[in-house]
């Protein structure tokens, strides 16, 4: 056990014992050594509340939760009672949340965004020191709403398949210390706007032995659904040696061009932006995705050893309904992946070949992979969640099979040839049918098991247990009544709450 979780385990049994002046001591000493430990500063501020100092707890939890925009613990302070009465910060407390003072430039890289452009600056100009559109070639608008914020730079660049090239283009224009990258099609959370610059001090603190990179929060909204993921890294200091390298899914790297680092501690931030670039009637207007597969194969024919431009490859034809094109290719990348230990997206390379064989129908190869996924870590949502599906589809496949193999036992009758032995002749009389009006049941098919059911009772000696069938089928359709009826009867109450006149119904 490592120094930090070693001391965080003590200061946890400080807290359980309530030793909270302890607690409070140990916290502040690992803060010292560690102030991006976003436990430590959870710890600090259980302790301090619990001795009564609210307002500095109150402080202390909002620093852990840029630190930890996603953690479990987030709701449970948000309901604590900080009413107390406010003391002044110990001095000790007030140095801990101290921070420099940085200056932050927003980068935007553009081409024909007069739909959405002047959303996004409107809400980053707030946050930041300078803001920086990098311009690739636009022929709509979208240059004469840039134009009209003054205070923004603009960069013309040539265009040439090259999303990296731009952006390197543009960092040569900035003059902060740090920089955030935010698409066109993107707008910053206004909870948001303070975020930025401390978030950027936050980092700005004694950092010689690693390269933050920090992910921000993407809202995505999709057909009005939200979804939020932060597996990007889009801000980073400016005095390090930074730059970007491939066509497309760009990725940030040191000046010699290694990607993978150990110097590069990528952190998630309290900093969420929304984006509506992946709405179905966009992505159809700017036809990313096929413009996307066609960089990704340059990608790949130029840099053929690197498994994660073959997954962006393969993922994104997969998009496009390719599957037997996508497949290949996203095996490739688990080769490739296999040979480069760790490769931090494998799991989202399995995901992909679950969902590319899913759709073969070849659901053993589907399972094994979710099992691969799951030997990673045992609680992966995903693989369990699509292991569930196979599942289903493999169980509906059974009972089709047994719904044949029952009509077939009674055709059999037809042309079996009788020997020593002798068919069941309750096979073709009611069990086969029995059978399949089990299999209707099951399956949801309710009004045909029933129809099938009342058959076969009359001369079927196993009256009973259809019986059990027959009133069960008759409960189901009693209570899907009800719930109708339930339905029906609030909404009529709601339409006459509001006074609205319900006579159309019956015209």
């Amino acid at each position: 056990m490592d120094y930090l979780t070693n001391h965080l385990e003590m200061v946890k049994e400080d807290l359980l014992n309530r030793r909270y002046t302890t607690a409070k001591e140990r916290s502040l000493s690992l803060l010292k050594k560690f102030p991006f430990s976003p436990q430590a500063w959870v710890f600090l501020g259980e302790s301090l509340y619990h001795l009564n100092f609210k307002h500095e707890a109150k402080k202390v939890f909002e620093r852990a939760e840029l630190l930890d925009p996603q953690g479990g613990w987030i709701d449970a302070i948000k309901k604590l009672d900080y009413s107390a009465k406010q003391s002044n910060f110990s001095e000790e407390i007030a140095d801990l949340l101290k921070l420099p003072k940085v200056t932050v430039a927003a980068a935007i890289l553009v081409k024909n965004e007069e739909r959405c452009i002047e959303r996004c600056i409107t809400s980053i100009l707030p946050a930041v020191d300078e803001v920086v559109v990098i311009d690739t070639g636009s022929t709509d608008n979208t240059m004469n709403i840039v134009k009209s914020f003054p205070s923004v730079k603009i960069v013309e660049f040539e265009w040439v398949n090259d999303f990296a090239a731009a952006r390197n283009a543009g960092l040569k224009h900035i003059n902060s210390d740090w920089v955030l990258w935010i698409d066109a099609d993107e707008y910053l959370n206004s909870e948001d706007i303070n975020s930025v610059r401390e978030i950027a001090a936050i980092f700005s603190q004694s950092y010689e032995d690693y390269i933050p990179l920090l992910r921000i929060g993407q809202e995505n909204i999709i057909n009005g659904r939200r979804s939020i993921n932060y597996d990007m890294a889009r801000m980073f200091p400016m005095n390090r040696g930074l730059r970007y390298w491939g066509k497309i899914h760009e990725q940030i790297v040191l000046e010699d061009g290694r990607m993978y680092h150990g110097k590069f501690m990528k952190k998630d931030v309290k900093i969420r932006v929304f984006h509506d670039g992946y709405d179905p009637a966009i992505m159809k207007d700017k036809k990313k995705l096929e413009r996307n597969v066609a960089l990704l194969k340059e990608m790949v024919d130029e840099d053929k050893e690197n498994p994660l431009w073959w997954l962006f490859y393969g993922r994104e034809t997969l998009s496009l309904g390719k599957v037997d094109e996508a497949i290949p290719i996203l095996q490739k990348a688990e080769e490739l992946c296999n040979k480069q230990v760790p490769f931090g997206r494998e799991l989202e390379l399995l995901m992909n070949l679950i969902r590319a064989f899913m759709l073969k129908k070849q659901y053993d190869t589907a399972i094994a992979y979710c099992k691969k996924a799951l030997d990673i870590d045992p609680n992966f949502p995903d693989a369990l969640y699509y292991l569930a599906q196979i599942k289903i589809e493999q169980a509906l496949q059974l009972y089709r099979e047994a719904e044949q193999l029952f009509i077939k036992s009674k055709e059999g009758f037809n042309t079996f040839k009788k020997g020593v032995v002798s068919p069941n002749t309750e096979i073709r009389d009611y069990l086969a049918d029995i059978g399949i009006a089990d299999v209707a049941r099951l399956v949801g098919h309710l009004s045909a098991a029933n129809k099938i059911y009342k058959n076969v009772y009359q001369i079927c000696p196993l009256k009973e247990q259809i019986k059990k069938q027959i009133d069960f089928i008759e409960g189901q359709r009693q209570n899907l009544n009800l719930d109708a009826m339930s339905t029906t009867a609030t909404a009529i109450s709601s339409e006459k709450e509001s006074k609205v006149s319900l006579s159309y119904i019956y015209k």
